[in-house]
C-alpha cells in the first residue's frame, strides 16, 4: 500500500499520484505539485481509515474484446461462432468504438454506429447480425460487472424497418408444405445425387454443417435413426457439434429408404470419380473430401431458382423442418430435442411466430359446449379429476 507524487514528464509541470492498495495499481492527473501533494495526503488519510476504495480500471470495448474472445467465447461458443464474433468486431465495430472504455460507451454511440451501417447500404441482415454480436460482447461485461446495463437494449428503432424485437427472425424463409413437397419432385427428377443430401435435412432438421459431416456408420436402420456426433465449418474443419454434445435424431421411412439406396450409389459414384473405394463421409464431392456447405448453398440457390420456388439457404431447411411439425401439432419438447437445442424455451422463441393460423384454431375450439379431444378438464373441489379421452 502506498501513495506518492511524481512527475510523469520531466520539466512538464504535470504531476500525478500513483496509489497501489490492494493489489490494484491506479494513477491520477492531478496538475501543479502543490494539488498533487494535497491530494495524495488526503487519500492517504482515507487508506488508512479505511474509507478509499481504489476505482476499478474499466477496459476499452478493445480490450474487452480480445478478453471476451480468449474466455467466455472460447469455452462456451463454438470455434466458428469465435471467429464470426471477432471477424464482426475487427472490421465493423471497434474501427468506431473500440477505442472507448466500456463505461463511456453510450446508446447514441450505438446509434451512430448503426445509421453509419445503414448509410453505407448494408443489408438488414448483416446489420442485425453486427448488432447481435456487439450486443453479447457488453452483455458479458455487465455480467462481469464492468458496466452496469447493456447499451445497445433499447436500439432498434434506430434500424430502418427492424422487426419487432419479440418477433424473432421474420426474415428467414421457410418453405410451405407445397413448396417443401416440390423442392423434394425437383430434386429427385433434375439433381438425383444430391437429393439424399437434401431429403436428409427436410426429414431431421440437423443443420448443413452437420450433415455433411455425418458418416455411414451414424445410420442405424434397424432403430430407424441417426447420431450426429459432428459438424464441419470451412474456418475449424470437423469438430464437435454446436452444443458440444452428440444426438440422435428419428428418420422417416421414406429417408431410411433413400439413404439405403444412397449407401449403394455412393459405391457407384466412388468408381465414376476414379475413388475406388467410398470416402469415410456419407456425402462427398468428386474428389472425395467433405462437402463445403458455402459451396453447397450457391449450388441449391441455382436448383431452387430452377425450380422456381424463392429463393432461400440451405438452413432454411432446418426451420422448414421445425415449423412444418410444430404446424402439425407435434410436440415442443420432441421437435426441441431432434434440433439440439440447449432447451424447449429456445425453439419456442425461435420458431412459435412461423404457425400462422395454428393458434386462431386453437382459440376457436373455446367456443365448443364441449372440451376437444385429449383435453384435460379439471372437477370440482373434493371431486377426482377427470380426463376427456
Amino acid at each position: 500500500m502506498g501513495v506518492t507524487v511524481r512527475e510523469k514528464k520531466p520539466k512538464s509541470g504535470e504531476f500525478w499520484v500513483f496509489v497501489y492498495h490492494a493489489g490494484h495499481r491506479r494513477s491520477l492527473k492531478v496538475g501543479g505539485e502543490g494539488l498533487a501533494q494535497e491530494v495524495a495526503q488526503k487519500i492517504r488519510k482515507e487508506l488508512a481509515v479505511g474509507n478509499f476504495v481504489v476505482p476499478k480500471k474499466v477496459p476499452t470495448l478493445k480490450q474487452y474484446t480480445k478478453t471476451f474472445l480468449s474466455t467466455y467465447a472460447r469455452h462456451r461458443l463454438a470455434p466458428s461462432t469465435t471467429y464470426n464474433y471477432k471477424k464482426t468486431m475487427d472490421k465493423h465495430v471497434l474501427p468506431c468504438i473500440g477505442s472507448r472504455p466500456l463505461d463511456k460507451i453510450t446508446r447514441s454511440d450505438i446509434k451512430t454506429l448503426l445509421y453509419r451501417l445503414q448509410d453505407r447500404k448494408f443489408k438488414m441482415n448483416s446489420i442485425l447480425s453486427i448488432k447481435r454480436t456487439l450486443s453479447s460482447v457488453l452483455a458479458q461485461a455487465v455480467d462481469d460487472d464492468l458496466i452496469k446495463a447493456n447499451p445497445v437494449a433499447g436500439t432498434a428503432r434506430a434500424i430502418r424497418d427492424a422487426p419487432d424485437p419479440d418477433g424473432g427472425n421474420g426474415d428467414v424463409k421457410v418453405f410451405t408444405w407445397e413448396e417443401k413437397t416440390r423442392l423434394e419432385l425437383a430434386m429427385e427428377a433434375d439433381h438425383p445425387r444430391f437429393y439424399p443430401l437434401i431429403l436428409t435435412m427436410l426429414r431431421t432438421g440437423i443443420r448443413p454443417g452437420e450433415m455433411v459431416a455425418l458418416k455411414p456408420k451414424d445410420i442405424d436402420f434397424g432403430s430407424g435413426t441417426i447420431a450426429v456426433k459432428r459438424t464441419y465449418s470451412t474456418i475449424t474443419g470437423v469438430g464437435p457439434t454446436k452444443s458440444g454434445k452428440a444426438r440422435t435424431v428419428d428418420m422417416s421411412p421414406q429417408l431410411a429408404k433413400v439413404l439405403k439406396e444412397h449407401l449403394i450409389e455412393r459405391k457407384r459414384q466412388a468408381l465414376k470419380f476414379g475413388l475406388g473405394q467410398p470416402p469415410e463421409w456419407l456425402f462427398f464431392n468428386m474428389y472425395g473430401r467433405i462437402h463445403n456447405a458455402a459451396l453447397l448453398n450457391r449450388f441449391f440457390r441455382k436448383w431452387l431458382e430452377q425450380a422456381k420456388l424463392p429463393q432461400a439457404s440451405l438452413h432454411s431447411l432446418r426451420h422448414t423442418y421445425a415449423s412444418l411439425r410444430l404446424a402439425k401439432g407435434d410436440t415442443l419438447a420432441d421437435v426441441s430435442g431432434q434440433l439440439g437445442h440447449s432447451n424447449v424455451h429456445v425453439t419456442a422463441n425461435v420458431y412459435c411466430h412461423w404457425m400462422p393460423g395454428v393458434a386462431k384454431g386453437q382459440v376457436a375450439e373455446l367456443d365448443a359446449a364441449e372440451a376437444p379431444v385429449n383435453v384435460r378438464t379439471y372437477a370440482n373441489p373434493g371431486e377426482p379429476e377427470a380426463v376427456n379421452h
